[in-house]
């Protein structure tokens, strides 16, 4: 009999810590989710685009204060989270705004180290779709931002990256405010469809249909691995005599008449690499390639904004560089001048789209 219970007591507590051992085992598979608050300041996405023609009457931010009321676009903020030892897409914050007023939002992570990225960029405002689209999100090392279209002030964006650890508890909080990746270059074409209004009057037609800035190799995509060494990739270099658009106008789109021209185009781009090799082109009536004033390598600024002017009648000194209110021509009577191309060039448009947004003036 004493046996028989002492056989009953060892078999029961082997139970009993094989039961404790197995609680022990799931309660190790449970993953605890900890609070994150979110704030991301997106005041900095176009802030710094400040340039105002005087001459012309033209102010930038005009366009940019009423994004929203009058142009139909958000701000699409979002913020992706990363695990740093598995590289992998953990969640993310996708908001739509209206404003610029700081965002607060909390998230659920499990406790460990992530990348916090945070990108902002203009949207539609009928259906949301972003001018910047997030390609081969799931990994830190490959997920990029790509640029639907590159002409129009509402190509800009701004990034941020930040290193964040989760604590156990609800202490945990990030705080972003991306700053802009990129310049915008506003560009104004003066007198380019007069010959000489003295002899030919306001109905002048100096044969140009097209006038255009070249990118010689223009940045594909944006890298948001805060790790990568280089943050952009680029579009193939396909051979000195061969560029890409940066922008494109075909002054038959606003007048197909081809009477009473409007002699002032005004229209923007977007430069996102770092360093930008650009020239000016145009083609005449009747050809198939761009004849091109001198090239350079600019290296560009992110925030500011860029002059691309260019006035038919100075042929052979059209500016490019930071925009200033200093670089306007004015004339008395218009000289009767004929260009001196350096080069005819073939154009290849980037895979982001060829339409640009077109303003005119009188």
């Amino acid at each position: 009999m004493k046996k028989q219970l002492l056989l009953g007591l060892v078999l029961g507590a082997a139970l009993i810590t094989s039961c404790s051992g197995s609680g022990s085992s799931d309660e190790a598979d449970v993953v605890t989710y900890n609070k994150v608050n979110v704030s991301v300041d997106p005041s900095d996405l176009f802030s710094s685009y400040t340039f105002e023609d005087t001459k012309h009457g033209i102010n930038i931010q005009d366009e940019f204060r009423t994004f929203n009321s009058e142009y139909g676009k958000y701000i699409q903020v979002r913020v992706l989270f990363y695990n740093k030892s598995t590289d992998l897409l953990v969640d993310s914050i996708v908001r739509y705004l209206s404003d610029t007023n700081t965002i607060t939002e909390q998230i659920s992570l499990p406790a460990g180290d992530y990348f916090a990225v945070t990108t902002l960029s203009f949207a539609d405002k009928s259906n949301g779709d972003s001018w910047w689209v997030n390609v081969d999100r799931e990994k830190m090392s490959t997920s990029k931002l790509k640029p639907l279209n590159r002409m129009g002030c509402w190509s800009i964006m701004s990034h941020a990256s930040e290193s964040l650890t989760v604590q156990r508890g609800d202490q945990n909080r990030l705080t972003a405010k991306p700053k802009p990746v990129g310049t915008l270059v506003y560009e104004f074409y003066e007198n380019f469809q007069y010959v000489s209004e003295q002899t030919y009057g306001t109905v002048a037609d100096n044969n140009i249909r097209q006038i255009a800035l070249y990118n010689r190799t223009p940045g594909e995509s944006y890298n948001l691995d805060p790790r990568a060494t280089n943050k952009f990739n680029y579009y193939a270099d396909a051979g000195s005599n061969t560029w890409y658009y940066a922008d494109v106008h075909r002054p038959a789109w606003f007048d197909s008449t081809w009477t009473f021209f409007k002699t002032n185009l005004y229209a923007y781009c977007y430069l996102m690499e770092p360093q930008a090799e650009l020239t000016f082109g145009l083609m005449h009536d009747g050809e198939t390639t761009f004849n091109a004033y001198g090239e350079k390598k600019y290296t560009v600024t992110s925030g500011k904004t860029f002059l691309a002017y260019w006035d038919y009648f100075k042929v052979g000194n059209p500016y490019f560089g930071e925009a200033t209110n200093s670089k306007w021509n004015s004339y008395s009577k218009a000289p009767k001048v004929e260009p001196a191309f350096s080069k005819v060039l073939q154009a290849k448009p980037m895979e982001i789209g060829l339409e640009s947004t077109l303003n005119y003036m009188k």
